[in-house]
């Protein structure tokens, strides 16, 4: 958070601890879930009774089991968790029945409680060398592992896959069977491709979809064969003699040389028959013809003319039944729309076809009317090769595909060879290459992390071994109770104490005249040693072993009453383990404070070096509000606890001292602080002094009273510094003599470092 302030220590960060908490459907808390996030090394949650701060102790001391209750732990790593609430207290100090004892390490043996500090030293670089190894493996929300790396890796190569499998499913479904659906299953597939040694030819597109149409048609039968087209006769007649010369009559005829002149066989050929028909008339000038006319025309067209015009005609039916015979077998074969024919080609040369045939028709029509002219018909073997070859080529594909008939089974396998050999090398080789080597490289990585770790967890299992049987062999009962009954000593609770109970490892709690005090306990005194038991607990263990274990620490409302003795012992003692966790001097690595308390609250948060409106960064602050849906929790930027009775310290900094009404703030600091928190009369101070410092007293009390409960009848008499001055040091021997002193100075360290800040403003 921006507003933070760096904290003392700055390792702490990296060693485990509840991250969060998630909360809902649970005793106060409704449906909704609510979250305790981003928590840190010391977490204040205020909250008034019954908006279920117990709960929350409950959660994280696992006596809660709950799918709508969970904790998140750094790193995966849980630790163990010491919880002091109610249920702590009623477990530990029922009516019957000794206290557990805690076992501490001992001093008898320096040599093997230093081997001990020096085993916890190494557990811990152990441990944090396993968080950052496993770490790096599994990854966390900020940065991801190599185990994600490998995910994301597997992910992005399976879609590419799955990709390709998109673009040729419609073509090649067939060798795509058992992970068309399944896109693991799919990417598996082209590994398995990949890595098989194919040696099948490399076909293009178009031919494979061509041969997956065929081996993987629904019903498969053999095709026929393609009856070639006979152009034979077409062919021979395109260079038949009698079209390259002029079919003309007899040259040795007296009219042969005039009509050779002129060139006019064909025309007068024509007109003998108007000739026969004039009875000798000339059909033009209608004169008498030589009678031996038509004689000598007759002979001039012979024997030999009329031959080759019989030929000539004969060449033209003969012509026209082949060109009619090649059209239609052509038809005939377009008609059978054969698989294995290139039917567009065959349409268009047909077509082709019809048009040079019917042309040369015409040529050979026009010798037949003009024989003595030379015609060239056109060539049709270009078409008729084109024709026969697409024939040939079909044919030869029939043959392939009946092949493929009879042995469809194998010829399937080979195609489905084919389709994945033309994907692999033409689609995914450049992924593939990319993806095995980032592979490699992840699963080496991935195989280092866990060898290490591995590796690790082995060398700390051995020293937390070697340190269980060190621990074995000095720890003991004994402490804890000369220190418990020292603190209860130093802070005047002399009416009971404890002792080692008979039966070992127990605690008894007694009177001075050793009688079981258990059962006479006043509310204060179970709260009191209660408290000071688990003190002494998060310090040790109620087994040998485990003393030297990491731990997460919870005070949920340690103080249930008004007594201002112990509040302020509390809150000092945690305070003190605070210090502790910062200084690393502990097995504590996170500790929550829930209270209900207000003073109690600020006195357990106090924190110098925290500036106002901020927090530091090893701290959180939350507020937990009961609305009609069940709890909420709200959390803070900065300490949202600030009390009327702090305003009033406030009061005291040198820049806002009024002297009109410095007596009332005074005497509202001391009636809240002993009257309200202490359950003291203000009258009653004075009593607490003897000889002067009881008048002082007397008169700072009598002060008080005047200036703030009294008009002065409009009488004014303006105070000086130096008497103010008089009466603020009486006022701060009343805490000193009432043995408050530490809160004094709490106080008024924060009103002289509150001061510059807002003389600033």
């Amino acid at each position: 958070m921006a507003n933070d302030v760096a904290p003392h220590f700055s390792r702490r960060e990296a060693l485990p601890m509840i991250e969060s908490i998630r909360i809902a459907e649970e005793a106060s808390f409704g449906r909704e879930p609510q979250f305790l996030k981003n928590l840190s090394t010391f977490n204040y949650i205020y909250g008034a009774n019954g908006t279920g701060k117990t709960t929350i102790s409950r959660i994280i001391a696992g006596d809660i089991i709950s799918p709508n209750c969970t904790l998140t732990w750094k790193d995966g790593q849980a630790l163990t968790t010491l919880v002091y609430n109610r249920d702590f207290v009623e477990r530990n100090f029922s009516q019957e029945g000794a206290i557990p004892g805690i076992f501490t390490l001992g001093e008898h043996n320096v040599r093997i409680v230093t081997r001990i500090n020096a085993l916890k030293a190494e557990l811990e670089k152990l441990n944090s060398k396993i968080i950052s190894a496993t770490r790096n493996l599994n990854g966390n929300e900020d940065t991801p592992g190599k185990l994600q790396e490998l995910k994301e890796l597997e992910q992005t190569f399976e879609n590419t896959c799955w990709l390709v499998k998109q673009k040729y499913d419609r073509d090649f479904h067939a060798a795509f069977s058992g992970a068309r659906n399944n896109r693991k299953k799919f990417k598996e597939k082209v590994l398995e491709q990949w890595h098989q040694s194919n040696a099948t030819e490399l076909l293009n597109l178009d031919e494979l979809k061509e041969a997956s149409r065929t081996v993987f048609a629904s019903q498969i039968s053999y095709h026929s064969h393609v009856p070639h087209v006979d152009f034979s006769t077409v062919l021979d007649y395109a260079n038949h003699e009698l079209l390259a010369r002029p079919i003309i009559g007899k040259r040795d005829v007296d009219v042969a040389a005039i009509i050779q002149k002129l060139g006019n066989s064909d025309w007068v050929r024509a007109g003998l028959k108007y000739l026969r028909a004039s009875d000798s008339m000339c059909p033009f000038c209608q004169q008498p013809t030589p009678a031996d006319l038509e004689a000598r025309l007759n002979e001039y067209f012979d024997e030999t003319f009329e031959k080759d015009m019989q030929n000539l005609h004969r060449l033209f039916l003969e012509y026209e039944t082949a060109k009619n015979l090649i059209l239609s077998q052509l038809e005939n074969i377009i008609a059978t729309e054969h698989p294995l024919l290139p039917m567009e080609q065959l349409k268009r040369s047909r077509v082709q076809l019809e048009v040079v045939l019917e042309r040369n028709s015409r040529l050979l029509g026009q010798k037949l009317s003009e024989p003595s002219i030379i015609v060239q018909l056109e060539s049709i073997e270009d078409l008729a090769s084109t024709i026969n070859s697409a024939i040939d080529l079909a044919n030869e594909r029939v043959i392939e595909h009946n092949t493929k008939v009879d042995n469809i089974e194998v010829e399937q396998e080979r195609t489905k060879a084919q389709i994945w050999k033309f994907l692999l090398e033409n689609e995914l080789k450049p992924y593939l290459l990319d993806y095995l080597v980032r592979k490699e490289r992840v699963l080496k990585a991935i195989e280092g992390l866990k060898k290490t770790i591995s590796e690790l967890t082995s060398k700390y299992e051995e020293k937390h071994r070697e340190l269980q049987n060190l621990e074995a062999q000095t720890t003991s009962v004994k402490p804890t109770v000369a220190a418990i009954n020292n603190l209860l000593r130093s802070f005047g609770f002399r009416g009971f104490e404890l002792k080692e109970a008979d039966r070992d490892p127990y605690y008894r709690i007694i009177r001075p005249d050793g009688t079981d005090a258990k059962r006479t306990l006043s509310e204060g005194e179970k709260t009191f040693i209660s408290f000071l038991y688990f003190y002494h607990y998060l310090q040790g263990s109620t087994s040998p072993e485990g003393i030297a274990e990491d731990r997460v620490v919870v005070f949920d409302d340690p103080i249930s009453s008004l007594d201002s003795d112990v509040l302020f012992i509390v809150s000092s003692l945690i305070r003190r383990l605070k210090n502790e966790v910062r200084e690393r001097d502990s097995q504590i690595r996170q500790i929550f404070v829930l209270s209900h308390n207000i003073y109690f609250f600020k006195e357990v948060t106090w924190e110098p070096r925290r500036e106002i409106g901020r927090k530091l960064n090893e701290e959180t602050f939350w507020i937990l509000r009961k609305h009609n849906e069940g709890t909420q929790i709200e959390s803070y930027p900065y300490n949202p606890i600030k009390t009327a009775y702090e305003l009033l310290w406030d009061e005291l900094i040198p820049e806002r001292r009024n002297r009109l009404t410095i007596r009332n703030t005074l005497r509202r600091i001391l009636e809240t602080y002993f009257t309200f928190y202490g359950g003291m009369d203000l009258q009653d101070l004075c009593d607490k002094f003897e000889g002067e410092d009881k008048s002082i007293c007397g008169s700072l009390v009598s002060w008080l009273h005047d200036g703030s409960h009294h008009i002065d009848d409009g009488l004014y008499a303006p105070l000086t510094d130096e008497a103010v001055d008089r009466y603020l040091d009486v006022f701060q021997r009343i805490f000193e003599q009432l043995g408050h002193k530490a809160h004094y100075e709490m106080m008024m360290r924060r009103v002289t470092e509150t001061a510059p800040e807002l003389a600033m403003v």
